[in-house]
């Protein structure tokens, strides 16, 4: 049993010393520190390199997503105003503002408006963390296409109506058109009519001959 436990003592060791390397455990490793302390500086020396590149990257990442959230949010306020809409979320919709509110409204103005029981938050939905804004916009979509087709719908009928009104309307023009080309016809035969008259009015009279 306590050649067991020496074993199992000795093992936890040789583990710890493999997860620490500068955390000398033995006499063992002091003896071996140098050789040591070689491998983790090669180690580090190639790590180093990949978490500069990630970092670069990741911080590329984190600008262009700003970006695109604070344009995909001026683009939804715009349309929010347009249709005059007002989300209101149920308790499940945005589950990282769980479970402290009770009550989550988006306004036209494009403000997500969280309610909790001694008060509430007003933010422009830009301004919350990228996830709420996805789970925001994640349950706007399906409704805001309910409503543009419902909309596209009520401009079709309005457009439909207008169309109709511009065709009795030019209908009435025709009729209008034809009618006043009528009266000047007849107004240039009168004209003609009335000269002709005045004309032979004027002419003198031929005394009658006798035979």
């Amino acid at each position: 049993m306590e050649e067991s436990e020496a074993e199992q003592g000795s093992a936890s060791s040789e583990d710890v010393s493999a997860s620490y390397p500068y955390q000398l455990q033995s006499k063992e490793t002091n003896e071996n520190f140098e050789k040591t302390l070689a491998e983790v500086e090669k180690r580090f020396n190639e790590l180093l390199p990949t978490i500069n590149e990630e970092t670069i990257q990741l911080n590329e990442l984190l600008v262009e997503e700003k970006k695109l959230i604070q344009e995909l949010c001026a683009l939804l306020r715009h349309i929010l105003k347009r249709l005059d809409m007002t989300f209101t979320f149920s308790l499940k919709a945005i589950p990282e503002l769980q479970p402290k509110a009770k009550r989550m409204v988006l306004n036209r103005e494009g403000c997500l408006i969280v309610m909790y029981e001694k008060g509430k938050v007003s933010k422009v939905l830009e301004d919350y963390p990228p996830e709420i804004v996805l789970s925001v916009i994640w349950n706007v979509i399906p409704e805001l296409e309910k409503s543009i087709r419902t909309y596209r719908k009520k401009i079709s009928e309005r457009v439909g109506i207008f169309e109709r009104i511009k065709k009795e309307l030019k209908n009435l023009q025709r009729v209008f058109s034809s009618s006043s080309k009528d009266e000047s016809e007849l107004l240039t035969v009168g004209n003609e009519r009335l000269n002709t008259i005045a004309a032979d009015e004027n002419q003198p009279m031929q005394p009658e001959k006798t035979e």
